[in-house]
């Protein structure tokens, strides 16, 4: 396998070869950007993107955007040119909702929603290609983390399994169903499988499926997206589960709530069940989703809707808008609604009519105006880059308008709308909603009383997008949203409405924002009233505030900065004189008019203080004396510290030596944790509810307890490890060291390896350990006896972390810890940055602070 230095190398020298003269637009931004990024594929850019007033892709289909280059027929040698073009004819298949609650849809979606899908595909094309990685190694996993996972060579893989070239597939095959380390089963090959209707792939992968029993985390990586890609593999895949008995793992089932888009708190294992059991029903015979809409059971509706959408997104935004517009009971308009706000691809705009009609109900009301603030994101609305709308819509908007504005007075700031009979429904309507969504009228009115009412608002620090004061890209200052708004919008508002809002916005901006504020101030007339609203700011106990405020009324004409400062003349506060004083500093003619009158005051001489050198009058000055470290384990007793002396005599170790915090070598910790791999895999299928409310089994690939309480009564099944620990007793003085070693070992991803000198350390001269299965098990019940020494015995945590601190201080010959990564490429840091520093700092601080009570306790 290629090392991570030499995939590097490829690519600096594959992308200086390329002719950019011979470029189109697409193949010209992924050289240049990867260029920039140090010839790096650590990155999200949308290469469709221009800048504030574009579209993020200027065609209609995926034909029009290949004919203009989008299968970067200069930058991919061919066979990688048409694979892509293959797969970006794919993807109207495919599903590409993101996120945590990633329902699938498919069909009937916009180009433009997915225009960051078709750039990190393209990308993906273009970083195996600069690599010069081959289909078969990837196909095989024969490649080292060169990404840092920014992007996934699934696409790739999808177009070449699509092709069917022989050696391709027989290669899959291999993956599949070899006993030999022939490559490794990555998730990108587990996607690029279920994205295809090759049905011999999908049986194999199926069979892998069925096969693990123990491997919850296998088990999810198959099941978890089997969702997203073929609708085929999707369907054979649940009547797998269905055949299994799959669902009594928690991965499966919450594999199903995330198909579903429910979440993850308030779903009982029943709800699941009936999730499970409509999606296959529903996807196996579409007919019974027309009975499912009239069922009571909202939770039903709901499914049928998903079902529907995961064929045709356009078939089921049909029926949530006929159910919500329907004579239906409410819940199941609610699971509509709920199933709308899920697929976030519901495109509210192109609605406003049938919202019209239904502006008595709040919770489609709602919803109508958390989507419209949504809106509010796109970059049209945000920039205000709209067309005024006609008279007809004028009406329509202007009873949009009315409306919202008046429900803003009476709903509270982060109400909640949640439905009983559909406990799932929840939306928080907050004070940006409403800006935001009366934002995305205005702009489009362009009337003065819809701009006076948002120029009136008192704008939230955060969440309003169209007066911020900065833009992604950088590459103009002037192109954000604020410097569009005051220049646009602003004006058209009253005079009155534009004072205000300048003085009740400019103080939530950071510098920048607030300089281009101050700009208008001296261009509006501002009104006693106003100024007193400044100058309130000069209480505040913010400097930055105060000082913002003084600079605000330097830019009032003289007459009224002189009543301004008249009056904080006799205006009580903390920091008054202060104000006063740099008010008369930025005004010359302030200065001159306020200026001390009596003689006394103007002659006496100001008390002065010594400086740095006199210790500013508050301590004497003299040499900081530098302390000197000593190695408390030095041989020579004559030119150790008293500390190390005793450091010596408490532990009876006269050279480096780690045997009081490691009591185990690995060998005999994995003897060890052998025993406890076999009570677990005995106990593989006994289930429990976890804290959380999730129900979990033994085998899991982790351990939960059962209850906020710590404790082994508190771990599912307590007599089993309490078994264990009576059939091997551990000592005290064990605790610690065994932590420590399995934190290193429970990581499977990389290995984090400190290289000490130290006599009876466990990891000196070890480069690599393979993984146990069950780490995470047995930590957890070392870390729950711990804690329990923690609060009996601290000092003896404390002395063996202190132990560890000083071998890590003075012998750790590189002062490095090297990290493995499962992909066999590598890399260092310092050893304060180490796992095992952090650590022992962390028990060493826990502890001592305990240490220190329990004897003053005892005094």
């Amino acid at each position: 396998m290629k090392t991570k230095k030499e995939l590097q190398e490829h690519c600096s020298q594959y992308i200086n070869g390329i002719n950019l003269s011979q470029c189109n637009i697409w193949e010209k931004r992924f050289v240049n950007s990867c260029k920039e990024e140090d010839y790096q594929f650590n990155y999200y850019r949308n290469v469709f993107y221009k800048g504030y007033d574009e579209e993020k892709i200027p065609f209609r289909t995926i034909k029009e955007l290949i004919s203009t280059g989008a299968n970067l027929p200069h930058i991919l040698p061919k066979n990688y040119s048409q694979l892509l073009e293959l797969h970006l004819k794919q993807l109207k298949e495919l599903s590409h909702t993101k996120g945590i609650y990633r329902i699938d849809v498919r069909k009937g979606i916009d180009l433009q929603e997915i225009a960051d899908d078709i750039s990190d595909t393209m990308r993906a094309f273009f970083a195996a290609a600069a690599y010069g990685l081959t289909i078969d190694e990837l196909i095989r996993g024969q490649y080292p983390d060169i990404t840092s996972y920014y992007l996934s060579f699934t696409p790739v893989l999808t177009a070449a399994i699509q092709q069917g070239k022989s050696e391709t597939i027989e290669a899959v095959k291999e993956v599949l169903t070899s006993e030999n380390n022939v490559g490794i089963l990555t998730q990108s090959l587990i996607t690029a499988i279920e994205s295809n209707n090759n049905e011999e792939l999908h049986t194999l992968l199926l069979n892998v499926l069925r096969a693990a029993k123990l491997q919850e985390g296998l088990r999810q990586s198959i099941v978890e997206c089997g969702n997203e890609y073929s609708l085929s593999f999707y369907k054979q895949m649940l009547d797998v589960i269905a055949e299994e008995g799959l669902l009594r793992y928690s991965s499966v089932r919450r594999s199903v709530q995330t198909w579903a888009g429910i979440g993850y708190e308030s779903v009982t294992d029943k709800d699941i069940k009936t999730i499970f059991e409509g999606i296959h029903l529903f996807l196996t015979n579409p007919e019974e989703r027309v009975k499912a809409y009239t069922d009571p059971n909202a939770l039903l509706v709901y499914v049928a809707l998903y079902t529907a959408g995961a064929e045709d997104f356009s078939i089921a935004q049909r029926d949530a808008l006929q159910l919500i517009d329907g004579d239906t009971p409410l819940q199941n308009r609610i699971a509509a609604i709920y199933y709308l706000d899920r697929s976030s691809h519901f495109k509210v705009t192109d609605h406003f009519e049938f919202f019209a009609k239904h502006l008595d109900d709040p919770f489609t009301k709602a919803f109508f105006i958390e989507q419209l603030s949504g809106t509010a994101r796109e970059e049209k609305y945000e920039y205000g880059k709209v067309d005024c709308v006609s008279e007809k819509q004028r009406e329509l908007f202007q009873k949009f308008f009315d409306e919202i504005a008046k429900w803003e007075k009476e709903v509270k700031n982060n109400t909640d709308f949640t439905f009983k009979g559909f406990e799932w429904f929840n939306i928080r309507l907050s004070h940006e909603h409403f800006i935001n969504a009366l934002w995305v009228l205005a702009c489009q009115m362009k009337t003065q009383e819809t701009i006076d009412h948002i120029l009136l608002e008192k704008m939230p620090n955060w969440g309003v997008h169209f007066i911020r004061y900065y833009n992604y890209s950088q590459e103009d200052e002037k192109k954000n949203p604020l410097y569009t708004f005051m220049k646009e919008y602003y004006p058209l508002g009253s005079p009155e409405a534009r004072r205000q809002f300048l003085v009740k916005n400019i103080f939530s901006y950071e510098k920048e924002g607030f300089d281009f504020l101050l700009t208008f101030f001296s261009k509006e007339e501002f009104t006693t009233t106003d100024v007193k609203e400044i100058e309130k700011k000069l209480k505040s106990k913010v400097s930055d505030t105060r000082s913002m405020a003084v600079r605000v009324l330097l830019t009032l004409p003289y007459e009224q900065l002189k009543a301004s400062y008249e009056r904080l003349q006799t205006t009580k506060g903390d920091y008054i004189t202060a104000a006063l004083t740099e008010l008369r500093e930025g005004s010359k003619q302030l200065t001159k008019d306020f200026a001390p009158i009596s003689e006394e005051a103007s002659t006496t001489a100001p008390t002065t203080y010594p400086g740095a050198e006199g210790g500013y009058g508050l301590y004497k000055t003299g040499d900081i004396p530098i302390i000197k470290l000593s190695d408390p384990f030095l041989t020579k007793n004559d030119s150790q510290s008293f500390l190390g002396k005793v450091f010596n005599k408490i532990t009876g170790k006269k050279r480096a030596d780690a045997s009081s915090v490691f009591t185990y070598t690995i060998d005999e910790l994995h003897k060890l944790y052998t025993e406890l791999e076999k009570i677990i895999e005995d106990n593989a299928d006994k289930e429990y509810k976890s804290y959380w409310g999730g129900t979990q089994t033994i085998g899991d690939s982790y351990l939960s307890f059962t209850s906020d309480e710590h404790t082994l009564d508190t771990l599912p099944y307590p007599e089993l490890w309490k078994g264990f620990l009576a059939a091997h007793p551990l000592k005290d003085e064990d605790l610690l060291g065994i932590d420590i070693m399995l934190s290193v070992l429970d990581d499977s991803y990389s290995r984090e390896i400190v290289e000490l000198d130290a006599d009876n350390y466990p990891f000196k001269n070890v480069k690599d350990i393979e993984s146990w299965k069950y780490t995470s098990h047995f930590q957890l019940i070392i870390q729950t006896l711990l804690d329990d020494l923690g609060k009996k015995n601290p000092s003896l945590i404390f002395r063996q972390a202190y132990t560890l601190l000083a071998l890590i201080f003075f012998h750790c010959p590189t002062n490095k810890y090297i990290r493995n990564y499962r992909y066999g490429s590598n890399d260092n840091g310092h050893v304060f940055h180490s796992r095992l520093f952090h650590m022992a700092m962390r028990f060493a601080e826990k502890t001592g602070g305990q240490t220190k009570s329990s004897n003053s306790s005892q005094i």
